[in-house]
């Protein structure tokens, strides 16, 4: 186990790990923050051969063990799932710090840190989709019309449903792209909706791609599942779907084989 004093050590050590970026979500163990005034947590070096399912890759583990805690600012929720943006450190009056954005910031501050790293890990890339955005491509026919997105979600959600500009009232864009589409009776109360991000005729078909911002659960959905009815292939994190694939998943949560 190597102990870090300083803040330049700390530094150095972060820099060489790529400061963890695109690692998972740390598991971070409290327990004894009272008791023994440390916590104790785990991060991860990933080596990718690929960002698809399947991909082979290495992790490096570290038990990281901070001592002596001052302060520790956790974040009120995440999730395993989650992605660290990064881990900065450096120094304070009194000691140390490290900060772990995944989203949103964990600050913990101490005097001296601790790490070992662990034997590494042979593990396969797992699919995962993003659930905020999605791009559907096909070859099927021309780009539909913005009324076709939002007469496909009314239908099925049974609640009127239109577009609109951010903050703005409902209107009936011919070019959607910029637009979002939003339950008329939240317009008023809303600024967003499901955004459309791009929306353009290819050389042979058309492609659209939907952000969700605040949207409704159901409206979001319903947007996902509208495009299950076209003939092509959806990319969604580091999945691409048949739409035949995309509807199985959207209902069942199966992700395709590799």
């Amino acid at each position: 186990m190597t102990r870090i004093d300083t803040a330049a050590a700390l530094e150095q050590w972060l820099e060489q790990r790529g400061w963890f970026e695109d690692s998972p979500a740390p598991l971070i163990d409290t327990t004894e923050l009272r008791s023994l005034g440390r916590i104790t947590l785990r991060l991860e070096e990933h080596f990718r051969s690929g960002w698809t399912p399947g991909s082979a890759e290495v992790v490096e583990p570290y038990l990281v063990i901070a001592r002596n805690v001052m302060r520790y600012n956790s974040i009120p929720a995440w999730s395993p799932d989650h992605i660290v943006e990064r881990v900065d450190g450096g120094g304070t009056n009194e000691g140390l710090f490290l900060e772990i954005d995944f989203p949103g910031l964990a600050r913990i501050e101490c005097t001296e840190i601790d790490v070992e790293r662990l034997p590494a890990e042979h593990r396969m890339v797992p699919p995962w989709t993003s659930g905020v955005d999605f791009t559907l491509t096909t070859t099927e026919g021309k780009l539909p019309p913005a009324e076709f997105w939002s007469d496909q979600a009314e239908e099925r959600i049974g609640n009127s449903v239109v577009w609109r500009t951010l903050g703005g009232p409902a209107g009936s864009p011919r070019d959607y792209v910029g637009w979002f589409l939003e339950l008329s009776e939240l317009v008023a109360d809303t600024e967003h909706g499901v955004f459309c991000f791009h929306a353009s005729a290819e050389a042979q078909g058309w492609r659209v791609h939907f952000h969700r911002t605040t949207a409704d659960d159901a409206l979001w959905q319903a947007v996902q599942a509208t495009a299950a009815i076209f003939t092509g292939t959806v990319k969604s994190g580091n999945c691409t779907f048949t739409t035949p694939e995309w509807e199985r998943y959207l209902r069942t949560g199966e992700f395709p084989q590799p």
